[in-house]
């Protein structure tokens, strides 16, 4: 069975664990519960929430990680589960031994999806996107060329005119949406185990004018 990753994301809820259940309490008055059983993780989004302490020993001893999320989204802090199971001790030493090809592999696997992401949104706005197409294609393993850059600035000044240019002003109208993208990014990593904080990527984390986002290897940072 698949498990569930829970959010809880009001503010005034307060957590308890009541019998195999995680539940969740507003006013009192239960509105909702998950079996700890079933749980893969809790993601915290709510900046006012009221946690027992049995609920968090008892998500830590069926090894569910409980994630803090900061205003933006992203995350700030993992209770980790430290009993006798070592599954995300597997998983973090398999992540920090990871060689150097297969990060800078999945470094272009990543830029790949998000330039063909990038030609798929322009396509369906009517806009051309045969030339940022084919630099997906283009990207080489540890991406050395920029390719991400390049589709970047094609990106943008077909989807908002050639006049765009992502200064500081106009940055921001658009640096909510990518603290929330790269934010999807961490919690689907932390999520499934990995380490957001272990920066081993294959080279160091640069942006690049357009493209906004560094290079992190097999961590995500926004």
């Amino acid at each position: 069975m698949v498990g569930r990753i829970s959010e809880l994301s009001r503010d005034g809820l307060a957590v308890h664990k009541s019998r195999g259940f995680l539940s969740v309490r507003e006013g009192g008055v239960e509105i909702g519960k998950a079996e700890l059983d079933d749980l893969d993780a809790v993601l915290v989004t709510a900046q006012g929430l009221m946690w027992s302490n049995i609920a968090l020993a008892h998500l830590a001893a069926h090894n569910v990680p409980v994630m803090i999320l900061n205003a933006n989204f992203a995350p700030n802090a993992v209770v980790m589960p430290l009993c006798g199971n070592g599954e995300h001790g597997y998983r973090m030493r398999n992540q920090a031994a990871a060689s150097l090809p297969l990060r800078k592999q999945i470094w272009a696997r990543l830029v790949r999806q998000k330039i063909a992401a990038q030609a798929a949104l322009l396509k369906d706005v009517g806009c051309g996107s045969e030339r940022v197409k084919r630099l997906s294609h283009a990207v080489r393993s540890g991406e050395p060329d920029n390719r991400e850059g390049r589709a970047a600035q094609l990106y943008w000044t077909r989807l908002l005119g050639r006049t765009f240019r992502r200064d500081r002003d106009e940055a921001a109208e658009t640096g909510s949406a990518h603290v929330i993208l790269a934010s999807l990014l961490l919690i689907f990593a932390a999520g499934v185990g990995g380490n957001t904080f272990c920066n081993n990527g294959p080279q160091k984390a640069r942006s690049s004018r357009g493209s906004g986002v560094a290079n992190p290897g097999l961590s995500v940072t926004p």
